[in-house]
């Protein structure tokens, strides 16, 4: 019997699993993919408490590293269904059941699509930039979106790429100061209340077609590569039927805790406002702590 199964090997997931393993409990975390999530993928990070900057990949390394020594188990598996049984909870992964006593999802969100088809998805479209944008030194990309996330990407194309067009949705940018002072560089273009209409090339993308929301105008711009910054899903599909969701992100209280017994919620699957590294570790750690307490007063009864 598990005492926490964590579903997600993200921040969220990992500090969760940190903060159990220290109250003593047996935890097993389930990850489809790697571990590390979408902070894996971030190049620079500049945001979180104790570094000045830190590349992604190197701080999830070292959360993983701190929980393995503590004596997290990992199972590379896909969880497809959690239910509800009268001692315990069964989880269902792609590879077996399971039974745990409680249960901590923190399987993060996916990236938004342009809405265009995948076909060009890999052959020029990419929703990270630290990943591939060293495909694009010395081209034309253009980056989607308005806001932190869709900013970084463009400050860090803008020191590889010719030329970066940034199409922003929005009429004006939601963001931090300091990525907005530092992207006034003369390579980097800004499009406002705008939007991708179409994708053109033949195996790979060569050009794209900016439609003005306001005034209808068209504009066609020749580029090698589009990222998409635009946004995220919650990965809350499979557990949409057990636990309240609004818009598919999990609904949680001051602890952490679903509206069933013994299943809590941590990181960007959650219905908040300010989805960060440092909020979704602050999610598992109280996540893990309401488990912990539930499992030595609750089940103890």
């Amino acid at each position: 019997m598990i005492d926490v199964a964590i579903v997600g090997g993200g921040v969220a997931g990992l500090t969760a699993a940190v903060y159990a393993l220290r109250r003593g409990l047996n935890v097993v975390m389930f990850e489809k993919l790697t571990v590390g999530g979408q902070t894996a993928l971030i190049d620079k990070i500049e945001n979180f408490p104790s570094y000045e900057s830190v590349n992604g990949f190197e701080l999830v390394n070292k959360m993983y590293e701190q929980a393995t020594a503590l004596g997290l188990e990992t199972k590379y598996e896909e969880i497809v269904a959690i239910k509800q049984a009268d001692a315990y909870i069964n989880i269902t992964s792609t590879a077996g059941e399971y039974q745990t006593k409680t249960v901590i999802i923190a399987t993060g969100a996916t990236h938004k699509n342009l809405g265009l088809g995948s076909q060009y998805d890999g052959k020029g479209v990419h929703y990270c930039a630290t990943c591939d944008g060293m495909f694009y030194k010395d081209k034309i990309v253009a980056v989607v979106g308005g806001t932190n996330i869709a900013m970084s990407d463009a400050l860090y194309l803008s020191n590889l790429a010719k030329e970066v067009y940034v199409i922003v949705p929005q009429s004006k940018l939601f963001g931090q100061d300091v990525i907005m002072r530092t992207l006034n560089k003369p390579n980097v273009h800004f499009m406002f209340s705008s939007k991708i209409d179409e994708l053109t090339g033949d195996k790979k993308i060569n050009g794209i077609t900016v439609k003005n929301s306001v005034t209808g105008e068209t504009t066609s711009i020749a580029v090698d590569g589009v990222f998409v910054a635009i946004g995220t899903t919650p990965l809350s599909g499979f557990v949409s039927d057990l636990v309240e969701t609004v818009d598919g992100r999990i609904v949680v209280d001051n602890t952490m805790a679903t509206n069933k017994k013994g299943i809590y919620a941590a990181g960007d699957v959650l219905n908040k406002k300010l989805k960060q590294i440092v909020t979704a570790c602050a999610d598992g750690a109280t996540a893990a702590e309401s488990a912990a307490e539930y499992i030595a007063k609750e089940l103890k009864k």
